[in-house]
């Protein structure tokens, strides 16, 4: 399996709500081989997410995931907020 390792900050001046997470994974190629939403109940402890994403707060991320498929030679990790 595959592990992603990532830390957010919150460098803005509002709090926030938290923001869902897009990983895309591509291949050899360079061709989109898998892309997974991960929502905020995924990576962000209860207690922290009863209350939003305060400025300056950091947090890490370490998710484990199993796919199929293409080997993995690439990705991208974007931030949206539904």
């Amino acid at each position: 399996g595959l592990r992603l390792q990532a830390s957010l900050l919150n460098k803005g001046s509002l709090a926030t709500e938290w923001p869902s997470l897009v990983l895309t994974l591509k291949n050899e190629t360079g061709s989109v081989s898998n892309r997974k939403v991960i929502e905020p109940r995924q990576y962000v402890i209860a207690e922290q997410l009863m209350q939003n994403f305060q400025p300056g707060a950091q947090i890490s991320i370490n998710l484990p995931f199993i796919l199929s498929g293409d080997v993995v030679s690439n990705y991208e990790l974007g931030l949206f907020f539904p």
